[in-house]
């Protein structure tokens, strides 16, 4: 598994990310991305490739979402998470073994179901192998 990650907000690194990753080529292989913004936790998303699936959660209280977009052979869509604080959202992708997921998680407001303009979000590009 590759694992590549970045974080900007309108071209301007402000928000941290932390990555743990399991070893590498097993079916077991998954990651964690943090999204922080104004030197607190908003965001955490964890993709586990056993399964495919992807897991959200939301870590601040602010009235804010947050989402996770993500884009593999398959398919591309979005995962959103408005229940708050300490809640979590997950979604089983049922992809074919080996598929490419790349995907961000993001941070704002809440839109018809999205957030079109987020205040912060990262880059995280999962290459199963």
């Amino acid at each position: 598994m590759k694992i590549l990650h970045g974080v900007r907000s309108g071209g301007v690194v402000l928000a941290s990310v932390a990555l743990v990753v399991t070893l590498p080529g097993t079916a077991n292989a998954s990651s964690t991305v943090k999204l922080s913004h104004s030197g607190s936790t908003r965001a955490e998303a964890s993709f586990a490739a056993a399964g495919e699936v992807f897991t959200l959660w939301d870590r601040a209280a602010d009235g804010k979402s947050v989402q996770v977009t993500y884009t593999s052979v398959v398919k591309s869509s979005w995962l959103i998470n408005s229940k708050g604080k300490g809640e979590k959202t997950t979604r089983n992708l049922e992809l074919p073994e080996g598929s490419r997921v790349t995907y961000s998680v993001s941070y704002g407001n809440a839109s018809n179901g999205s957030i079109p303009n987020p205040i912060a979000w990262t880059q995280t590009k999962v290459d199963e192998a």
